[in-house]
Parts: structure tokens; C-alpha cells; sequence
């Protein structure tokens, strides 16, 4: 696949899925626009991608404040150009909370970010593909939006089934201009949010009881279905969630909700701990 010429703004760019993204989609060519609230990493990469020889402009920005999303589109189109492709990556999880125990502040944060981060981006892009009719939207989702989130709670597991109407809905509207929208349900990958809210036992625990295929998803699994759902081989594929997940919804067992309530309780324990100190 080659994107040169293109285009791409990846949000959430800072680390992990995001980063690697926007890494591969400059390897083939394209130039690309890193946003994300903090500018160390998004920084970082950006000038790991020009130690590479290609482009890459940083972009603070929160997806959740629309005239923040709205800024940084209008920063891309003067600097590097159009939009061809926009990757929603940006997303959170707090400390996990049983639905009758979570604090509306919890609920709202989370809930803004990636969901209402995610109609943001969408809208902010919207009119310049609709105005060149043709244009990819690549919304990374989660398989919680098939099931239930294991790592977080139930504001992160609702935040994402909403990207997936956010995806059916936006695909019908953006056909009729030749803009394809998708996403992408990953499983467990392995990023430092990931590591960092949860220990090593638990990660080895899901891997060995949830993944057929036996090793976690790696950002590279995830940066490999973005690129080909933005190049010109996926013409036809729209409204689509792609599972990247190492058959993880093949077959669950019930032993598990003892082991996420335990977390939880371990977690949160953890975070009293940090308040108090």
C-alpha cells in the first residue's frame, strides 16, 4: 500500500495503538498529523517519524471540546493539506466502578472522550471529504462493543457499543459523497494503558483463557487493519466492525466474573491508596 500524497490525522497519537499508526502510515508515504492532549508524545513520535524522512505535524488538541477538534482540523488543512483519512484513536479508562457505585463525573469523562470525541472528529472532517466526495474514516472501537470490557467498567463498555451506531449512522450519510467510515473492535492490546491498569497475572490469565491464537494483540495487528481500511483495496467495505481480537469471541468461560470483580476491587483499592497519599 502506498499513501503518498495523502493525508492522515490520527487522534490519541501519543502512544500505543495511536502511534503506531501513524508511524506505519508515514513509512508508506503519507503525511500525517498527530493529536493528542499532552504534547510530550505526540512530539516524540513526530520526530521519530522526520528521523525516518517523513512528515509529521503535533497537534494539541481534546477531541472532547469541539471547537479544541474543529482548531486542529483547520491547523492540518494549512499545513499539510486536505484530510484524506481520519483514524479516531483517542480514548480512555479510569478506575473501574460497579454501575450502582459510579460517580456521574466518572461517567461523564469517559463518555465525553470517546464517544463524544469521536462525533466531534467525524464532524470536524466531515466537510472537506464531502467536498473533494471521497475520503476514510477509521474509528478504533474496542470488543467491548460485542460484549463487555474486562479492563474497564460499564462507562467504557457503553462509550463503545455507542461507536458503533456513531459508525452505522456516519457510513450511510458518507456514502452518498464516496467516504467509506469503519471500525475496529481490538482486543486486549498490549499498550501502556493496558500494562498500567492491571497487573501482569491478570493480562496472562485472559490471554491464556480468551485468546485461541495465545498472544495478546500487539499495535501493530491494529495499525495493519487501519492502513489497509483506508487504501483503495477497501474501495467497498463501509459501516463495517472489523474484529482484530485473536479469536477472543470464540468461547468465554463463567469462571470469569469472580476474577473482574476482584480486580476491581483490587484497583480501586489501589487508587484510594494514591488519593491518600
Amino acid at each position: 500500500m502506498n499513501f503518498s500524497g495523502k493525508v492522515a490525522l490520527v487522534t490519541g497519537a501519543g502512544q500505543g495503538i495511536g502511534e503506531e499508526i501513524a508511524k506505519e502510515f508515514a513509512r508508506k508515504g503519507a503525511r500525517v498529523a498527530l493529536m493528542a492532549r499532552r504534547r510530550e508524545g505526540i512530539e516524540r513520535v513526530a520526530e521519530e517519524i522526520r528521523r525516518e524522512g517523513g512528515r509529521a505535524l503535533a497537534l494539541c488538541g481534546d477531541v472532547s471540546i469541539e471547537c479544541s477538534m474543529k482548531n486542529v482540523v483547520e491547523q492540518v488543512v494549512a499545513e499539510l493539506g486536505e484530510p484524506d483519512i481520519l483514524v479516531n484513536n483517542a480514548g480512555i479508562q479510569r478506575t473501574p466502578a460497579k454501575l450502582f457505585e459510579m460517580e456521574e463525573k466518572l461517567w461523564d469523562e469517559v463518555l465525553a472522550v470517546n464517544l463524544k470525541g469521536a462525533f466531534f472528529a467525524c464532524k470536524s472532517i466531515a466537510p472537506y471529504m464531502m467536498k473533494r466526495r471521497h475520503g476514510r474514516v477509521i474509528l478504533i472501537s474496542s470488543l467491548a462493543a460485542r460484549r463487555m470490557s474486562f479492563f474497564g467498567s460499564v462507562d467504557y463498555t457503553v462509550s463503545k457499543y455507542g461507536i458503533s451506531g456513531l459508525n452505522h449512522h456516519f457510513a450511510w450519510e458518507m456514502a452518498e459523497y464516496g467516504v467509506t467510515v469503519n471500525a475496529i473492535c481490538p482486543g486486549s492490546v498490549k499498550t501502556p494503558m493496558l500494562v498500567n491498569s492491571t497487573t501482569k497475572e491478570y493480562l496472562e490469565t485472559i490471554v491464556k483463557s480468551t485468546i485461541p491464537l495465545g498472544r495478546m494483540i500487539l499495535p501493530e495487528d491494529i495499525a495493519a487493519t487501519t492502513l489497509f481500511l483506508a487504501s483503495e483495496e477497501a474501495a467497498m467495505i463501509t459501516g463495517q466492525e472489523i474484529e482484530v481480537t485473536g479469536g477472543a469471541l470464540l468461547g468465554l468461560g463463567e469462571y470469569f466474573r469472580p476474577m473482574i470483580n476482584q480486580r476491581i476491587r483490587e484497583m480501586r483499592e489501589k487508587a484510594a491508596r494514591r488519593e491518600q497519599h
